[in-house]
C-alpha cells in the first residue's frame, strides 16, 4: 500500500499520481469503477487524483481492465498520511512536589534527533540539555510558554504547567494462595517420600489414542477421543540443593499420588508422572528450579460413537 504525505503548503499541489502499479502484459480498456475520490485513470493504467487535499485516512479505488477476452478487477489501496516534523508533545504537566527535579525529552513524530537545543531566554527553573532533554524544578518554575530553539535556529514553543499534586497513595496488596499440592509416592526401596509444591502450576488437559473417520458428506468426526486425563505442570523454584535427591526419585516412581493434605489418605488421587517431562536447573549457587507434569491416572469419561 502506498503512502502519500499530506501536503501542509499554502497551496499545494492540485494532482498526485499513484505510483507502483504492474498490470498484466497486454492489458487495456482501463476504467474506475468504484471510487468516492474524483479520481482518473488513463490509457495505461496510471491513476492520478485530483487533489491531495483529502483528509488523513487510508482510501480504495477499484480499477477494471481488459486483458485478451477476460475482464479483470482489482483493488488500489493508498494511505494518506500526515508527513509534517512537529513535536509529539509540545505540553507539558509537573506536579509541584517540593523541588523535585522532572525531566520530559522532547521528540518528533519523523524520529529525527538534534544535538543544539537551547533555551532562547533563560527561564528560572527550566533547562534543555544539547540532545533535548527537558529539565523542570518544580519550585522553582512557574507555568507558562518557553521557547526554544534546535537545528541552527529553527524556533518553537513548549507549554509547560506546574500544577498542585496530592501525595502518593500506596494500595495495600495481599497476595493470593497458591494451591499447595502435596505429592506422594513410592520410592525404590519401596517406602514412601511426600513433598508439597505450593507455587504456581499451570492445568491443562492431555488427549490420546483419537481415532476419526469420514461420513458420507466427508466430514471428519471422531470416532473415539481416545483416553483424555486431566494434567498439572508443575514448576518449583528456589529449591535447595539438599532436595534434590529426594526430588530425583520421584522420576523413577511407578507409584504416585497427589493430594491436597499429605496427612488424609483419603484425599490420595492416584497420578502417572509423564516421561520425559523431569528438569531440574541451577539458578544459583545453592537453589534449583525443579519441573515436571502428570496426569490424572482416572481418564475422562467421553462419548465414543
Amino acid at each position: 500500500m502506498e503512502k502519500i504525505c499530506k501536503s501542509n503548503e499554502a497551496n499545494p499541489p492540485e494532482i498526485f499520481v499513484i505510483d507502483g502499479l504492474v498490470y498484466p502484459g497486454g492489458a487495456t480498456g482501463f476504467t474506475i469503477i468504484a471510487d468516492s475520490i474524483g479520481a482518473t485513470i488513463d490509457g495505461a493504467g496510471q491513476i492520478t487524483v485530483a487533489s491531495n487535499d483529502l483528509p488523513v485516512g487510508i482510501y480504495t479505488i477499484t480499477v477494471q481492465y481488459i486483458v485478451g477476452e477476460i475482464t479483470e478487477t482489482f483493488a488500489v489501496r493508498f494511505a494518506m498520511i500526515d508527513c509534517e516534523k512537529k513535536l509529539l508533545e509540545s505540553s507539558f504537566t509537573f506536579c509541584g512536589l517540593g523541588g523535585t527535579e522532572q525531566t520530559q525529552q522532547l521528540q518528533f513524530n519523523t524520529g529525527e534527533t538534534y544535538t543544539d537545543w537551547a533555551l532562547i531566554v533563560p527561564v528560572i527553573g527550566v533547562t534543555v540539555s544539547p540532545t533535548g532533554l527537558l529539565t523542570v524544578t518544580t519550585d522553582e518554575a512557574e507555568s507558562g510558554a518557553v521557547e526554544l530553539e534546535y537545528n541552527e535556529g529553527v524556533k518553537i514553543t513548549i507549554n509547560i504547567t506546574i500544577a498542585t499534586c496530592g501525595n502518593p497513595t500506596h494500595l495495600n496488596f495481599t497476595e493470593c494462595p497458591k494451591e499447595p499440592l502435596g505429592i506422594v509416592w513410592v520410592n525404590k526401596e519401596g517406602g514412601r517420600q511426600s513433598y508439597v509444591f505450593n507455587q504456581p502450576k499451570e492445568y491443562t488437559t492431555d488427549q490420546e489414542d483419537g481415532e476419526t473417520w469420514d461420513n458420507s458428506a466427508r466430514e471428519r468426526r471422531y470416532f473415539t477421543r481416545g483416553r483424555i486425563s486431566d494434567a498439572i505442570d508443575i514448576v518449583q523454584e528456589n529449591i535447595p540443593v539438599e532436595h534434590l535427591t529426594t526430588l530425583r526419585s520421584l522420576k523413577n516412581s511407578i507409584q504416585a499420588w497427589v493430594c491436597g493434605d499429605i496427612s488424609d489418605t483419603t484425599s490420595y488421587q492416584a497420578i502417572l508422572i509423564v516421561p520425559g517431562s523431569f528438569y531440574n536447573r541451577k539458578t544459583t549457587d545453592r537453589f534449583y528450579t525443579f519441573a515436571f507434569k502428570f496426569n490424572y491416572a482416572i481418564p475422562e469419561l467421553i462419548q465414543n460413537q
